[in-house]
């Protein structure tokens, strides 16, 4: 049976927000509940950190559910990266309020981000 190929990117559907909110969501809770991960933060231990814990994360991860479904929003708009950076800043104000000043996601705020988008 012959079958069509894929259809180019450009002629694709973009998966709504929702589906990316909740699979950018997803994957921070799997890396959280990953173990053993030398030095990082888990379920099972505090890794290397004396300043953080399991719940700081899962705070900071409900924290940042919003900045998920709006940087892809912004990404299929094509805004502009100077958009994607504000919201990005914005999300990180928001990851500290909810920790208390502890970094806990900021390289997935923007290396998720950017997937997001």
């Amino acid at each position: 049976m012959l079958t069509q190929p894929a259809a180019p990117p450009s002629q694709r559907e973009a998966p709504s927000m929702e589906v990316v909110r909740r699979a950018a969501r997803r994957a921070l809770y799997h890396e959280l509940a990953t173990y053993p991960k030398p030095g990082l933060v888990s379920f099972v231990d505090n890794g290397s950190h004396d300043d953080m814990d399991a719940h700081t994360f899962m705070r900071s991860a409900q924290a940042l559910d919003a900045y998920f479904r709006s940087i892809a929003s912004a990404g299929q708009g094509d805004s502009e990266f100077a958009a994607l950076r504000a919201l990005g800043v914005e999300a990180e104000t928001r990851m500290l309020e909810a920790t208390g000043g502890i970094n806990t996601h900021r390289g997935a705020i923007f290396a998720m981000g950017l997937l997001c988008a």
